[in-house]
């Protein structure tokens, strides 16, 4: 008889491995609030190392979601929610986990702009709000300089200025919508 557990956030789901060996993870990265699906799965792996984790993700680089891509245990298949056709998409990435094949990131850079991590790291800190003092005080650098690289982070997207679009809110989309991807 198969037993599926279903958790809404990575605490229960954590609490859940204290009780119940599964043979799949699924997760997302975000799951809300702390911990992450990223906490999750180093828990699984810790815990059980053999077991198959899959990461869903709008996001096509962990990476620029997550700053701590190198954080998710090897093996652990990567699909982005988008590239999901249909069920058999699904179906081969838990079998892909299961069998312990490499990380894949199953979006390819076609349509997509390509940052470097630097660019991603800018891209990040907007998306969390921050302003261009803030991610001056934050990279420790001055202002001018940090809005030197906003602006050309803009330029690798390709938001061009003008009077009628914002550009952090068209670049925090573009990342939202998994138009990003790190180089």
């Amino acid at each position: 008889m198969e037993t599926r557990f279903v958790a809404s956030s990575a605490g229960p789901a954590l609490n859940l491995l204290e009780v119940f060996e599964p043979h799949i993870v699924i997760t997302d990265l975000f799951l809300g609030s702390v911990p992450s699906g990223v906490d999750l799965l180093e828990r699984v792996e810790e815990l059980t190392p053999w077991v198959g984790m899959v990461i869903l993700t709008s996001h096509s680089s962990p990476t620029l979601a997550t700053g701590e891509s190198h954080r998710i245990p090897k093996g652990t298949v990567i699909i982005v929610k988008s590239d999901i056709a249909t069920a058999d998409d699904l179906v081969a990435a838990v079998h892909s986990s299961v069998e312990h094949r490499e990380t894949r990131i199953s979006n390819t850079a076609i349509d997509k702009v390509v940052l470097t991590k630097v660019h991603c790291e800018i891209l990040r800190l907007i998306a969390a709000g921050l302003s261009n003092a803030s991610i001056a005080n934050e990279r420790g650098t001055s202002v001018r300089a940090a809005e030197g690289m906003v602006r050309r982070t803009f330029l690798e997207m390709g938001i061009r200025s003008d009077v009628h679009n914002n550009s952090c809110v068209l670049a925090v989309l573009m990342w939202q919508q998994g138009k990003v991807i790190v180089r």
